[in-house]
């Protein structure tokens, strides 16, 4: 077998990368996974402080959204903890901290049914569009607006609403509602980075590290991949990069691309990881946005696991966009709800470049008819777009894995 030739290569060694690797490990089949740096796993990581995991990536996940997770944490022996009940999260604005969910929850009557009963008209609406004229400019206000800082650090006047409820507009919205699943956060005492470490050692035949990609050529047989330590050949490649990094990497590709997904913004995130020598309170739940926000930045502050089903803990992580002093800037937010809090014992700051994804309006259905068009040569596209998190990564990854099953069943 030539070592340079394969049915499937995949670009990112990231979670995605991985998970998709490890499908058609399991399956036989011949696949090669490239990965730029010296380490797999892309934005989770993690490191220790006094016997303490402190994760610099992905920490806390909805149980009803993380079976795939779940499923590969299990397998390596992984440990995993579900936290039961119910975990507010909150908006901090001039009257201090507000629950989200009461204010959700009043409004979804009204909201499902303009999801599932308004024509879809051909044009893209923007978020802000469709709360303030089906819901109240109110609810924008001091819903919408501040999670559309906090999730995407965008304006909800740009961002598409096609991108926001993409997924609650399908005909199988309604039974995935009632569909009943499981409850609660899932936290890993460990961390993740055993997992990772776990499917790297699983795979190592076929990864290749320290290997950047320098360009991709369309070619009848399929695509010849020039790296940074030769060139390779694959009949489908499998691209689970960053958005950012994705249009880098297809600009020295053979593939024609809309100028438009050019003009995509992704924003810089730094996660910034308190540790403190005493136990402080802290509000009950699982973090808070910043409401009143200039220019709809990112800023937060997510309680670590240790704070969940206690009143107290020692650990908080912020989350912020484009500061100039991350540190500083966190701590003041931490001030804001954390009365009399002078000082802390370590403090860990983590870059996450371009990791922030921006769906503006004209974009999400451009974005679609290029990724199946990508799909028509046999190139697919992993990353978090149009929607974000590592559940639906892994649910794009478990697609890709079908398609390619089908198409080399078929062959």
């Amino acid at each position: 077998m030539n070592e340079n030739c394969c049915d499937v290569a995949i670009i990112g060694g990231g979670i995605g990368g991985l998970y998709l690797a490890k499908k058609l490990k399991d399956q036989g089949f011949n696949f090669r996974l490239f990965e730029k740096d010296s380490r797999t796993g892309g934005y989770i990581d993690q490191i220790s402080y006094q016997d303490k995991i402190i994760p610099l990536g992905p920490r806390i996940f909805l149980h009803s959204r993380i079976k795939k997770l779940l499923d590969l944490t299990r397998f390596y022996a992984v440990p995993s903890k579900v936290i039961t009940g119910k975990f507010p999260r909150y908006l901090l604005g001039d009257n201090g901290l507000e629950k989200v969910g009461p204010k959700i929850i009043f409004q979804f009557p009204k909201l499902l049914t303009h999801l599932i009963f308004s024509k879809n008209n051909k044009a893209e609406e923007s978020i802000a569009d469709f709360f303030s004229t089906r819901i109240n400019k109110t609810f924008l206000e001091t819903v919408i607006e501040p999670l559309c800082a906090g999730i995407w650090a965008a304006d909800p006047n740009d961002l598409s609403m096609d991108h926001l409820m993409g997924g609650l507009k399908n005909k199988d919205f309604l039974k995935k509602l009632l569909k009943k699943k499981p409850k609660g956060l899932v936290v890993f005492p460990k961390g993740l980075n055993p997992l990772m470490e776990a499917l790297e050692e699983d795979l190592a035949p076929h990864i290749y590290k320290n290997n950047e990609i320098k360009a991709l050529l369309k070619t009848q047989e399929g695509w010849t991949i020039t790296t940074s330590s030769g060139t390779y050949k694959a009949k489908k490649v499998t691209i689970a990069l960053g958005f950012q990094e994705m249009l880098k990497l297809l600009e020295n590709s053979s593939i024609e691309m809309d100028p438009l997904l050019k003009t995509v913004n992704s924003s810089d995130i730094d996660v910034v990881s308190f540790c403190f020598s005493k136990k402080i309170h802290r509000p009950f739940g699982s973090g808070y946005l910043i409401a009143k926000n200039k220019g709809f930045k990112t800023r937060g502050v997510l309680f670590d696991a240790d704070f969940f089903g206690n009143e107290t803990g020692d650990r908080v992580s912020c989350f912020i966009q484009e500061a100039k002093d991350p540190i500083s800037q966190a701590f003041s937010e931490l001030q804001k709800v954390f009365p009399g809090l002078e000082n802390y014992e370590k403090v860990f700051v983590s870059r996450y470049p371009k990791s922030i994804f921006q769906c503006h309006v004209g974009v999400h259905e451009k974005l679609m008819t290029f990724q199946e068009n990508l799909a028509s040569y046999g190139l697919y596209l992993i990353g978090a777009y149009p929607k974000v998190g590592v559940a639906d990564v892994l649910d794009k990854s478990e697609k890709i894995f079908q398609t390619l099953n089908s198409c080399f069943t078929h062959l």
